[in-house]
């Protein structure tokens, strides 16, 4: 992998690769999704030149697992595009961890989100907010309309946009 990609060498290919391991079972797992992950290395990389990614990068592999996509080969490739996308829209405003924050925060919520919102919306919204409020603001919302549990002015709010029906 270190030969078709030069940019990320053969010991971080290594440490990435004990990181995958843990979070898709065995080796052998881990071995097969190593190619998609350098290349989503170096976007990241090249969102935060000369700056090192490793720990941002572990966090990120970290947010795939919490997400729930590491066991499901196509919908994780489908997930290294849209993340690579967003890292290279947003560039260093951006952060691989902000990703693992959203998920990690987002709790009971992040399961639930579609992958286009994942994609697509998440991102602008992390990168205004910061991944943790961003994570926090998706539980609050998902327990508002899930469990019905939130504050009176919440309640107010959502009364005086149409959210919720006066009975």
């Amino acid at each position: 992998i270190s030969a078709k990609i030069p940019s990320v060498s053969q010991t971080t290919i290594m440490h990435m690769l004990r990181n995958a391991r843990t979070i898709t079972g065995s080796f052998e797992e881990a071995a097969h999704i190593m190619e998609p992950l350098a290349r989503l290395r170096v976007v990241a990389q090249g969102a935060r030149p000369g700056q090192d990614v490793a720990e941002d990068f572990d966090k990120l592999i970290k947010a795939l697992e919490i997400k729930g996509v590491t066991q499901n080969p196509k919908e994780f490739h489908k997930y290294i595009d849209g993340i690579a996308k967003g890292l290279n829209m947003y560039g260093d405003t951006l952060k691989p961890y902000q990703y693992y924050e959203m998920f990690k925060y987002g709790r009971q919520a992040t399961p639930m989100l579609s992958e286009e919102f994942i994609l697509s919306t998440a991102p602008a919204l992390a990168q205004e907010l910061g991944g943790s409020s961003y994570g926090k603001a998706v539980s609050a919302f998902n327990s508002a309309l899930v469990n019905n549990v939130m504050k009176h002015s919440a309640l107010k709010d959502f009364r005086s946009l149409g959210l919720i029906a006066e009975n």
